[in-house]
């Protein structure tokens, strides 16, 4: 499954908050999402989100109205636009990543909230007493799987055999799960791993610079919304560093 048709899925859970919310409104009930990519991205995922609803029961549009904003890879941009968007009078709300459900969970604890998240633990991250009694004003959708830090190693290690130091792009924001696996996997092949915090489109720079002049054999950039959103800037620097024969073409990336 990609991460079209999870939107997709996420757009049929939008539908319980919804009904109930609609009952109370004599207007289409209104769907807030702040989409973390480019805007020239937005709308196959507007697509996905309706595909949802209509599988829901309603007729899209015209039942259902969508506010959207896109970051255009900008974290910072996340908090502004979710405020815009509560001050819309949404009914719903649709996060996608940790950032964003950070931002409206901030924002409001009474307008329901849909989480579409890939990277992180809920729990983990402090959104949620527990996923058996999420409580509060949250639900959704969170798919991470830390064990796949391991499989992108393993990969590593055995294309290069004498792999020592590897560096690791981790977005802060997604929590620590994928750090914490990525570090137990590293520590079982004995691989030494530099971890590189990136948080903004502008990290990325300074983190690919890092790899660089720490020496290592490798890259790994692990699942983030920043990675995916500003992705032909970060090809942009492997390419780079694969001319300069650094990382000897072994670069791997999350899904």
């Amino acid at each position: 499954m990609n991460r079209r048709e999870f939107v997709t899925l996420a757009g049929g859970t939008l539908a319980w908050p919804l009904a109930a919310r609609a009952q109370q409104a004599s207007e289409a009930p209104r769907i807030g999402i702040v989409f973390p990519g480019p805007q020239a991205a937005v709308p196959p995922r507007v697509e996905a989100v309706l595909n949802g609803v209509r599988a829901a029961g309603y007729r899209a549009p015209g039942q259902v109205e969508l506010v959207l904003r896109a970051t255009d890879g900008d974290p910072a941009r996340i908090t502004p636009l979710a405020a815009e968007i509560i001050a819309s009078n949404v009914n719903v709300i649709l996060a996608l990543g940790a950032p964003a459900l950070r931002a409206f969970r901030s924002a409001t604890q009474t307008i329901p909230i849909v989480a579409l998240d890939l990277e992180s633990d809920p729990v983990d991250i402090g959104m949620v007493a527990s996923i058996a009694h999420p409580g509060e004003n949250i639900t959704g959708l969170f798919v991470a799987f830390p064990e796949f830090t391991s499989k992108w190693l393993e990969l590593l290690k055995e294309t290069i055999p004498q792999l020592s130091r590897v560096a690791v792009l981790w977005d802060p924001s997604t929590g620590s799960m994928q750090k914490k696996a990525v570090e137990r996997a590293a520590g079982l092949l004995n691989l030494t791993p530099e971890i590189l915090e990136v948080q903004t489109p502008s990290d990325l720079d300074e983190a690919f610079s890092a790899a660089s002049q720490r020496g290592v054999g490798a890259l790994l950039m692990l699942s983030s919304p920043v990675f995916g959103a500003n992705s032909p800037r970060a090809a942009e620097l492997g390419r780079i560093l694969i001319k300069d024969s650094v990382l000897r073409r072994n670069v791997i990336q999350a899904p």
